[in-house]
């Protein structure tokens, strides 16, 4: 541990000057989740080709390189989250989705360079240094200059903010996320690139970037994006009608799945799942699950399941892991 403080100070100065995580002008708002809404942001910029593509390698990315907006549920709802880039603009977007948010004023804002952050950022494995700390692919933790060294050089890694990895949606396929990229595209290249999720009460954190690395620019410009949140409440007719028939609380519904993370914290499963047939499409929607679920299942491992409505809560039970073929 003596030599953490020269370590870090050289893993600091390997990383790339970086601007703080403000949400300013990003804040698509707070909602209720009873009423459908749809919110634009345009005139929105993002500053690089490949920012968020970059994110999707081991080394990760310079967060500075992404812009992050951020929103509040009140009541679980369905989202679909839009990028689209401004006319005439040669540009391919990409998003991730996280629950939770960095730290936020009056408190120190996160950024990359923070010693925390380097600190944290040099306990990680793959290529070191690390260009950043944004994952585009998994939950992800940044600190800020709150954050003071132990006696010894050591840090809390509690005090970092801990962004957890919900899905993402990028424009293209490989020919623009480069080779080696753990991402998949849509397909498309055209410009536009969104993703629905059913999420539950709570404030998230959104990060738009570029997802051209196959092409990546050195300086980087601005380019033009619209960022798109549309809400779905549970509440509306068709959800109404499916809920109160198909999945009335205590009613029970098979789920075949895949362990996205893990959030002890919350007794919490992030799933990436099929549809779930009269209930809910295939998405990736954070479950309950009782302590000892929490402590059995495997990240990344694939589930069978009983999918059931507590409340506003949904819940998994009897979970086991899938047969395999």
């Amino acid at each position: 541990m003596k030599q953490l403080l020269p370590a870090l100070a050289l893993l600091a100065s390997a990383l790339p000057a970086s601007a703080h995580l403000s949400f300013r002008g990003r804040d698509l708002g707070s909602f209720d989740g009873a009423s459908a809404v749809s919110v634009t942001l345009d005139n929105q910029t993002v500053p690089n080709n490949s920012g968020w593509a970059d994110g999707t390698f081991p080394a990760l990315a310079d967060s500075h390189k992404v812009r992050p907006f951020r929103f509040t549920l009140a009541a679980p709802a369905a989202v679909t989250l839009t990028v689209a880039a401004r006319a005439g603009e040669n540009f391919l977007p990409a998003f991730s989705l996280y629950s939770g948010l960095p730290h936020l004023p009056p408190a120190p804002l996160d950024y990359d360079s923070a010693p925390v952050t380097s600190a944290w950022l040099a306990t990680l494995g793959g290529p070191q240094p690390k260009a950043g700390a944004f994952d585009a692919l998994h939950t992800f933790r940044i600190g800020n200059d709150a954050a003071t060294p132990a006696a010894d050089g050591s840090y809390d890694f509690d005090a970092l903010s801990t962004l957890v990895f919900i899905g993402c949606a990028a424009d293209g396929g490989p020919a623009n996320l480069g080779p080696g990229s753990g991402a998949t595209g849509d397909g498309h290249a055209d410009g536009r690139v969104s993703g629905t999720w059913q999420l539950p009460a709570g404030s998230y954190t959104l990060f738009v970037g570029g997802a051209d690395h196959a092409h990546r620019e050195t300086s980087g410009k601005n380019y033009g994006v619209a960022v798109t949140l549309k809400i779905t409440p549970p509440a509306s007719a068709a959800m109404s009608a499916m809920h109160h028939h198909a999945a009335r609380p205590g009613d029970a519904h098979p789920l075949k799945g895949v362990v996205v993370d893990i959030l002890p914290g919350q007794s919490t499963l992030l799933v990436r799942h099929e549809a779930v047939p009269g209930v809910m499409g295939a998405m990736t929607m954070l479950y309950k699950v009782d302590a000892p679920t929490l402590a059995s299942v495997k990240k990344g491992e694939a589930i069978t399941a009983h999918m059931t409505r507590r409340g506003d809560d949904w819940w998994l039970q009897d979970v086991k892991p899938a047969a395999a073929k």
